[in-house]
Order: structure tokens, then sequence, then C-alpha cells
């Protein structure tokens, strides 16, 4: 009887332990923003006969696997991390929050502000200005 407590006491140990992340959520979260910016580029792919933009899936695939490569994981360990944050939703939430901003920071550093307002000509200012004939 003594074993049985001890061996039930064991498990509910072990399992209340939290299970580590397979890949560190800031890791994660770059990860993540770097394949958005790959879907991203993927949908600027030409338009065919039909008016319908293309993907091009092979294109994005090659991205992937630049992303991986450079994140030093593999395809495997990116979609046992992915399984293991959808999982964990609140993790997940904190992960999608630091892509998130990150994705918000790009945007804004690369946004190219609209000029200021631009005034109408008045065609009577226009025929007040001297004409230069000379080039």
């Amino acid at each position: 009887m003594r074993a049985l407590i001890l061996i039930t006491a064991l498990f509910i140990v072990c399992g209340c332990q939290e299970q580590k992340a397979p890949i560190n959520q800031s890791a994660m979260a770059a990860i993540l923003t770097d394949l958005h910016l790959a879907e991203a580029l993927g949908q600027l792919s030409p338009i065919d006969s039909g008016g319908y933009m293309i993907k091009n899936r092979d294109s994005i695939y090659t991205h992937y696997q630049y992303i991986f490569d450079n994140h030093q994981i593999s395809t495997q360990q990116f979609s046992e991390a992915l399984d293991w944050y959808g999982n964990e939703p609140t993790k997940f939430d904190e992960v999608y929050d630091l892509t998130l901003a990150t994705l918000s920071t790009i945007k804004e550093e690369n946004t190219i502000e609209p000029p200021t307002e631009i005034k109408p000509l008045d065609s009577a200012e226009l025929a007040k200005r001297p004409v230069n004939y000379e080039r």
C-alpha cells in the first residue's frame, strides 16, 4: 500500500512540474517575425493572366529554409515548439505580443510619411508668373 501511495505521489509531483519551451519566447518571436515577413514577401508576387495574385510557394519555402538555418533550428524543432506553444496559450500570446511589437517597429521605421498638404495652384497665379522661353 505504501508503494502505491509513493508512486501516486511521484506521478503528481512529476506532473506538476512545468515543462520548458523547446524554443525560448524571444527566439520564437524573432522566428515568427521573420516568417511573417517572408509570407508578406510571398504576397508581392506577380498577377497571373486571370488577374489573380500568385503566391510563389517555392520562394516562400526557400525563405523558410533560410530563416530556420539563420536561427539554427530545424523544421521539426519549429513544429515541436509550435505544438508546445499551442498547448500554452498564455505563453503563445506573450510570444505574439513580442512578434507584433517587432513588426510594428519595422513598419514604423520603413514607412514614408506623406508630404504635407499640397496647395492647389490658382490658374490666375500661374498667368502672373513670368514665362521663360529660353532653354
